[in-house]
């Protein structure tokens, strides 16, 4: 058996677009999916869909730790809000999400955690610095 959980941080449509997309890629015999609007880089929010994944399905598993942002500017010209943003979801969020899975996890008697990268830890591309500095 299957699940999988999606949270996203643009809103209701986005996750509903997500929801959509996972349900149309899901093989017979999965158990479902579940979708949540919130930020990864909330706590409240990240327990709040942990909770309620769990509700659902029960234990969890595992989890594919997957966050990530990018907002396109130079380095010289990146406002320090949107630098903000990036490091709040692809560090924070990895990190909250992560550790509250793990204490789920160790709870309730083991499972797996992936945690996602991308080429741009090693190769850096001039307009997007903070996605750079993240991965």
């Amino acid at each position: 058996m299957r699940v999988v959980d999606a949270v996203h941080h643009d809103g209701r449509q986005r996750v509903e677009d997500a929801g959509a997309a996972v349900r149309g890629t899901c093989q017979a015999g999965v158990a479902g999916e579940d979708a949540h609007a919130g930020s990864v880089a909330d706590r409240q929010a990240v327990e709040s869909a942990l909770a309620a994944t769990q509700a659902r399905f029960g234990r969890v598993h595992g989890l594919v730790n997957n966050a990530g942002i990018f907002k396109a500017a130079d380095f010289l010209d990146i406002s320090e809000s949107d630098w903000d943003a990036v490091m709040a979801v692809n560090l924070k969020g990895a990190f909250l999400v992560g550790q509250a899975v793990a204490r789920a996890m160790v709870r309730d008697g083991g499972g797996a955690i992936v945690n996602m990268s991308s080429v741009n830890a090693t190769l850096t591309i001039p307009t997007i610095a903070s996605y750079n500095v993240s991965k």
